[in-house]
């Protein structure tokens, strides 16, 4: 009898010194994911060839994703209470050890490596607001640059020659044919459409494999992406093993000042560079075909237009502004 009242004491204390809820749920899920991403990736490393393709960078982003997820696991299957604080503390080093790999530049010659470890830290970061909405947590934000890569996190510390890192002599290239152009200028009116773009890299070159219309709710100023015709999208790219590169709408008005980026524009680019991948080029096409090529990949010089075809005049090479011939 005094052994059942002590042990129904102690059962008692635990749950008055540990909150009623803890973050075990959120990260059970985010495990889910990431298991789920690694499967992905996997998939993609095995469809590569070293002889074609730098499969290193694309091996150093699948480790530290693996590395993520046993440490997410590893915290879930622990008997220990999970609370808020320590999740979201789990969760920032994961996202810091992501975005420290991107600025150490051992993954900048792979494409498909980027797509890993940024797909890697959106998980993690979808993670983190679901703990602080349930929570209701406010956190600090982090508006300072990125820190270098710590060399003391041992597994993420690879060593490689100086001749084993990747050299881009000149930007990627996105080459679009004229046939393709045409397509989309005879698909984007009345304005405001919207399609997306399905691209793959190849060593230095880009190229365009399918388009997808994703028009949503659209009036004669604005356009939004319906979400069910951009998921459908979207998950053919992971399919096909090719990603969210192209971004194309139509404006209202015509000439070239008319193709101009909205704030609204600018806006759902920054979104998608965020969501999907840091190399998306957008484009805006008005009704006289005048069409401009735009965002952070091309004002940064990481990405130039090349056209292939006949029918499409150039108006301004250094804006990337091009006229469809009909």
């Amino acid at each position: 009898m005094l052994k059942t009242i002590i042990r129904v004491s102690e059962r008692a204390a635990n749950l008055i010194a540990r909150p009623s809820r803890d973050a075990r749920p959120t990260l059970k899920r985010l495990a889910t994911s990431l298991r789920r991403e690694s499967a992905r990736s996997l998939s993609i490393l095995a469809r590569r060839s070293a002889d074609v393709y730098p499969v290193r960078e694309l091996q150093i982003a699948i480790d530290n994703l693996t590395n993520t997820d046993a440490v997410v696991r590893r915290v879930c299957n622990s008997k220990e209470w999970i609370d808020a604080e320590r999740s979201l503390s789990l969760i920032d080093i994961e996202i810091e050890h992501a975005m420290n790999l991107i600025r150490s530049g051992l993954i900048s010659g792979s494409m498909d490596a980027g797509e890993v470890v940024l797909r890697t830290s959106n998980l993690l970061f979808t993670a983190k607001q679901k703990i602080k909405n349930e929570f209701n947590v406010i956190t600090e934000l982090k508006l300072s640059s990125l820190p270098a890569l710590d060399p003391r996190r041992s597994d993420l510390s690879v060593e490689i020659e100086p001749h084993q890192l990747p050299e881009f002599a000149s930007p990627r290239k996105l080459v679009l044919s004229s046939a393709m152009l045409m397509q989309i200028g005879q698909s984007l009116f009345p304005p405001e459409r919207m399609i997306v773009g399905a691209a793959r890299q190849i060593g230095n070159e880009i190229s365009v494999k399918a388009l997808f219309d994703v028009t949503g709710s659209a009036n004669s100023s604005r356009v939004v992406a319906d979400p069910d015709r951009l998921g459908r999208a979207l998950i053919a790219m992971a399919e096909s093993d090719t990603y969210f590169g192209l971004w194309v709408h139509s404006h209202p008005g015509s000439g070239s000042l008319s193709t101009y980026p909205s704030p609204i524009d600018t806006t759902q680019h920054a979104d998608w560079l965020r969501d999907y991948s840091p190399n998306l080029v957008s484009a805006i096409i008005v009704r006289d075909r005048y069409i401009r090529f735009w965002g952070t990949a091309l004002e940064a010089g990481d990405v130039v237009i090349e056209i292939e075809g006949s029918g499409i005049e150039v108006v301004s090479a250094e804006e990337s502004v091009y006229r469809l011939a009909c």
